[in-house]
């Protein structure tokens, strides 16, 4: 897909399509100015790095002209791109700005693909490939949080926290090296204790990276919440409380909501996504049964599960609850909504989860009997969607799931290339400090050490084939 020589000058629109303001048109290469010289006439001989010009874009076809633009130039090396480049800023029309690219590509510029920008930054050495993946992140960031930490990782934060667990491990396997180099004449080059506390400081390195996964995660796709239980138990009436807007249709029939309803808010600066589902139940309808299919399998995809019981038909809730309990992710939280509570006065002042106990156990449901029998108040909220009453527990127990997340670290591992890859590097570390420790040949610690470098180093872009490449820049826009 990306050829590293390729010397084409290319050109994109890099603003999202639709009628705006300004349009911006990116042109990057080498032949860039002599190129929009042909349809911006009104460019000086001597034209200046990172200075403005203003004039009307015209050429044969559009001798009187086809729109009033800012052009902006960028010398060689001192671009995004690290190319010369020129961004042209037209009035937000498609039919402008899809003209002014077609002008550009009769020029001689062909259409850029996507991620080809960032692509040609990262081989002019302007951007790691941590820094480049750190483009989309930022570009794709729905909240504070996600936006500073995409933006800490362009400006090379966690790309100088991988480069330390670099120079400790080529360190390390370099005076390895020196001393299998220098066995013969009986010279230690680094001590044993030396290669250990180096290997062991690039372990602790990973391993707090490591633990910032959920964290990453959520900040990239969001912190996920699911809304489960029998028909008629108040789902989408929760949904739509939550929420704030009437997203799912509410009805004294069972069996209303058949599909997926999701909604967004944001909480701790993390956007969560709340879906609620069809109810759990035996049905002969082919539709209302294939959306309880997919509530099942919302199961192990989602990070905090509401299942919401059923006053009314317990001995059922508790054979739902016992399936979702099997089925649970064990990294997924899940709490037992009451719902309803203006239509059951007093029923907090009652022994109602012992009851339920008791049933559970009556009843033979072993995973429910489980839940039920630990006495964590945050496994169970009592609330009413229609008065609204407790409904500020809902959004503490979320708060509270994500701080449980968030680590105390300014580097956020928000790529599941880059998990995966540090993962390999540390399971390679470790062997390489169990062989040391046990006092194995030296040469098969080097073996560990060089494939926990060559992690690394795929980690930063200094090593990579296409498959990384398609996998870092598949996701990009055209025009950037």
């Amino acid at each position: 897909m990306y050829l590293p020589g390729d010397t084409d000058t290319i050109a994109a629109i890099s603003t999202p399509l639709g009628r705006g303001g300004i349009a911006v048109i990116r042109v990057s290469g080498a032949q860039s100015l002599k190129i929009v010289q042909q349809i911006a006439p009104f460019l000086p001989e001597r034209i200046e790095s990172h200075r403005v010009y203003f004039g009307v874009l015209r050429n044969s076809e559009y001798p009187q002209g086809l729109d009033e633009v800012l052009l902006t130039y960028f010398a060689n090396g001192k671009s995004y791109t690290g190319e010369q480049t020129v961004e042209l800023s037209c009035h937000g029309s498609d039919f402008v700005a899809k003209t002014i690219l077609k002008l550009l590509m009769g020029a001689g510029a062909r259409l850029a693909e996507k991620g080809e920008f960032t692509y040609r930054a990262f081989c002019n050495g302007k951007l790691d490939l941590v820094q480049a993946e750190a483009v989309l992140n930022l570009i794709e960031s729905q909240s504070e949080q996600a936006a500073m930490v995409a933006f800490r990782q362009l400006k090379g934060g966690l790309s100088k926290s991988i480069e330390k667990i670099e120079d400790l491990v080529v360190w390390s396997a370099a005076h390895l090296e020196a001393n299998i180099d220098f066995a013969q004449e009986d010279i230690e080059v680094a001590s044993q204790a030396d290669l250990l506390e180096r290997l062991q400081q690039a372990s602790e390195i990973i391993k707090s990276l490591l633990r910032t996964e959920a964290q990453g995660r959520w900040y990239k796709e969001g912190f996920r919440v699911v809304l489960l239980g029998l028909p008629n138990t108040g789902k989408s009436s929760l949904l739509n409380a939550l929420l704030g807007e009437d997203k799912a249709i509410v009805n004294d029939q069972p069996g209303t909501t058949r599909d997926l309803v999701e909604g967004l808010t944001l909480v701790e600066g993390v956007e969560v996504s709340i879906t609620d589902t069809a109810g759990l139940r035996e049905t002969e309808d082919l539709v209302e049964k294939m959306g309880v299919e997919r509530s099942f399998k919302q199961i192990p995809l989602v990070d905090f599960i509401f299942y919401v019981f059923d006053f009314d038909n317990q001995v059922r809730s508790l054979e739902e609850l016992d399936k979702i309990l099997v089925l649970k992710p064990k990294r997924t939280k899940i709490a037992v909504i009451f719902n309803k509570l203006d239509l059951y006065p007093g029923f907090m002042e009652s022994d109602y989860l012992d009851n339920i106990l008791a049933l559970s156990k009556k009843n033979g449901f072993k995973h429910s009997n489980d839940f039920f029998i630990e006495t964590d108040p945050d496994k169970f909220l009592f609330v009413s969607a229609t008065t609204r009453w407790g409904l500020e527990n809902f959004n503490y127990l979320i708060a509270k799931r994500i701080q449980e997340g968030l680590v105390d670290n300014s580097e956020v591992v928000i790529s599941m290339r880059h998990f995966e890859l540090l993962s390999l590097a540390l399971k390679s570390i470790e062997r390489a400090v169990d062989l040391l420790k046990s006092q194995a040949s030296p040469e098969f610690v080097s073996f560990e050490l060089k494939d926990a470098v060559l992690s690394i180093h795929t980690v930063l872009g200094k090593r990579f084939d296409d498959q990384v490449m398609d996998r870092v820049f598949k996701e990009f826009c055209l025009g950037k």
